[in-house]
Parts: C-alpha cells; sequence; structure tokens
C-alpha cells in the first residue's frame, strides 16, 4: 500500500512534515491546497473568503504569510494555489491565471502571472502543465522545487502544445514529473516524460475501452495512470479495475505501488493495479463528503470524511490494523469537495488536486513514522486559530 495525505479545509491542508500529520482548517471556503515538500516548514493554503493564500507554518502553527491574488479582502471562491516545495503558484480557476509566489518573502510575482491555455492543472515532480479537457492539448513547463517557480509561459496559448490526446480528457502528473493526459471520445492516453528542463517527444497509448461514462478524474500510482469514469468505473490503460460507485473519489498520485487507494462514502479500499483484486481497509460509515485519500513512501496511507459536524480520519501504516478515528468539526465547518479540487496536501513529493473544511481552526494529530506510529487512539486534535 502506498503512502498519501490529504487536505481537509477550505483553508486547508493535510500534510506530514518531519513525521507529523496535520490537518488544516482555516475560516473560509476554498479548494483544497495540493501537494507541498515544505522545505521550509511551510503549507500554502487558501482564504477564498479574503482572496487571499497564506503560509501555514507548520512547525508553529500559524498564518506567517499572505498574498492576495486580486483586489484584497474580496471573496474569490474560485482561488486555489499549488505547491511543490518552494515552487507555489496561485490559481485562478475561474480566469485560468497562474501567479507565482515567492514562498521565502511571501510576496506575489505578478509580472510572472499567466494565463494558462488550458482549465485543467497538473502539477507534481518539478512539472506544471495545463490541460484543455476539450482538446485534449497539453502545454507544460517545469519549476523547481528547491529554489521556486521561475517562468510559466510554456502554458500558455502563446506557447505550442507539446500533446494533443483528444477531448473529454482528464490528466495528472506523475512524483517524477511525468504528465499524463487521457481521453474518452478517443480512448487513448498520452504521456510526456521529463527530460531535464524539458519534455521528451509524447507516446501515445489505448485506453482499456471497459467505461461506461465520460472521464471524471485521474491519478498515478508510481508509473501507471489510473482513471475514474463518471460511472465509478476505475481503469489503467491496459484494464478495468472495477466499478466503485458514481461517488468514489481516487487517491492522489503517489510513489509506485501494488495497489491504488480508493475513498467511497462508506469505506477505504486498495485496489490491485494489476488484476484489479480489492481489499478493504477499513469500514467509515456513511459519509457525505471525501477527501482524495493519500499513500506516502513510509508506508502509511491517510483519508478523510466529513458529515454534518463530524470529520472521519482513517490512518493505515503497512499491515497494521487500520485505525478510524472521529474529530468534531467545528465553527460550523464541515468537509467540502469542489467538483474540480479533491486533494491531499502531501510533504516530500508532489501531488495534485484536493478537498477540504470550512473552518476557522487547525487540526494535527501526533507524529507518524515508520519506526514510531502513533497509538491507533490518537485522533486530529485543535491546534491553533488561523486568521
Amino acid at each position: 500500500m502506498r503512502r498519501h495525505r490529504v487536505t481537509i479545509a477550505s483553508w486547508s491542508a493535510l500534510a506530514v512534515v518531519s513525521g507529523v500529520l496535520v490537518a488544516y482548517a482555516v475560516n473560509a471556503d476554498g479548494y483544497p491546497v495540493h501537494k507541498a515538500e515544505l522545505n521550509d516548514g511551510g503549507v500554502w493554503v487558501t482564504n477564498q473568503a479574503m482572496g487571499a493564500v497564506g503560509r501555514q507554518n507548520v512547525p508553529v502553527a500559524q498564518i506567517d504569510g499572505r498574498v492576495f491574488d486580486g483586489a484584497a479582502f474580496s471573496a474569490n471562491p474560485n482561488l486555489d494555489v499549488l505547491q511543490d516545495g518552494s515552487a507555489v503558484v496561485s490559481v485562478n480557476r475561474a480566469s485560468n491565471s497562474l501567479l507565482p509566489i515567492d514562498a521565502a518573502m511571501s510576496a506575489g510575482l505578478p509580472e510572472q502571472a499567466v494565463t494558462a491555455a488550458g482549465s485543467a492543472t497538473l502539477f507534481g515532480g518539478g512539472s506544471l502543465g495545463a490541460l484543455d479537457p476539450s482538446t485534449g492539448k497539453v502545454w507544460a513547463t517545469t519549476v523547481d522545487p528547491d529554489s521556486g517557480t521561475t517562468t510559466l509561459t510554456g502554458v500558455t496559448k502563446d506557447a505550442k502544445p507539446l500533446a494533443t490526446v483528444g477531448g473529454g480528457a482528464v490528466g495528472a502528473a506523475g512524483v517524477d514529473g511525468t504528465l499524463y493526459a487521457a481521453s474518452g471520445d478517443e480512448g487513448k492516453v498520452v504521456t510526456l516524460r521529463r527530460a531535464a528542463e524539458t519534455f521528451e517527444k509524447p507516446e501515445t497509448d489505448d485506453l482499456s475501452p471497459d467505461r461506461e461514462g465520460d472521464l471524471a478524474a485521474m491519478t498515478v500510482v508510481g508509473a501507471t495512470p489510473v482513471v475514474r469514469d463518471d460511472k465509478g468505473n476505475v481503469l489503467t490503460p491496459s484494464e478495468a479495475l472495477g466499478n466503485f460507485g458514481a461517488g468514489s473519489v481516487l487517491q492522489q498520485s503517489g510513489p509506485a505501488s501494488d495497489d491504488v487507494l480508493v475513498a467511497t462514502p462508506d469505506a477505504l479500499i486498495a485496489v490491485a493495479v494489476d488484476g484489479g483484486g480489492k481489499r478493504e481497509v477499513a469500514k467509515v460509515g456513511a459519509q457525505s463528503s471525501i477527501a482524495a485519500p493519500v499513500e506516502m513512501a513510509n508506508g502509511c496511507a491517510f483519508a478523510a470524511w466529513g458529515s454534518g459536524d463530524k470529520g472521519t480520519l482513517v490512518t493505515a501504516c503497512g499491515d497494521d490494523k487500520a485505525a478510524v478515528n472521529t474529530f468534531d468539526i467545528k465553527d460550523g465547518a464541515q468537509l467540502v469537495c469542489p467538483p474540480s479540487s479533491r486533494s491531499w496536501r502531501r510533504a516530500g513529493s508532489p501531488s495534485t488536486a484536493p478537498p477540504m473544511t470550512r473552518a476557522s481552526r487547525s487540526w494535527s494529530s501526533p507524529r507518524r513514522t515508520p519506526s514510531s506510529r502513533p497509538a491507533p487512539t490518537a485522533c486530529p486534535r485543535r491546534s491553533s486559530t488561523a486568521s
């Protein structure tokens, strides 16, 4: 089983930093924040109510930097943020605008802002791609997770698309920076592999025909793209892995593994990438909101659900029995999962989309490492107030 992390907040992100699993929830509605390596101990999150992105300083559990994307203190329900180590980009999903952020200075770089050619953003492993779902065209550039984002002109309409897969497309970035896109219209999958600071020529393969609806989501397990259609069918380029219902959510992209994690409204399921064998990791009862599970390189997996004023967190490490814990979502908060954004934040490796909760506080759970894992009874605790 792989290792993942999860975001649970509108100002929210779930991150494992230096062995600490942290779930952030800050006042406002917002898209879940994408993955983070947290080289400086910071996770970037959104506050859609004030139209800003901010840096959550994990060691001290407080917001220590804020950048407005647009008019200050103006609500922006389409605001998102992408993070790959020190490379941070604020995203306006209504206009497809990308604003690079100087993570060290907590400052926006408006002179480097661009409008992406595609509405779907693929981000991870030092690669940033823009996908136009209607045509399947893919634009791409590279970023440096250590030094931050430089130029994003490679993902604008002035740049030449590096690949075209066909309409009805979804895409994702692998943890190694390889970009993938699949077309439901053409039944094809295109792969763009990294070549130093650029990309190799695209490779095109067939997508398993065992699908019934439009493609809805993609994740990457090591070097294997996995897609889900809007009927809940999960498949790889070579085979169908089964149907898990229209409300199921694929895990966030992660390292190579025998399984892909699928969260359903009442369970976390590990599905064999080769053959489609299924194993129930944990049962959580009927839930109303689901966050994309996260598998991590240390052998632990995390998943979260929300229902009313209760949240449920599942932690599974290696062959140990999964721990299922609940926590209160106070102050009218709730786990929410916008249609275009369903992922958790990951520290130490790339990731893609996310879900969240609406709240005014952040939670963290005790330290988890392969050699020192928290007791099964440990559950998220409120640690600070973010403003």
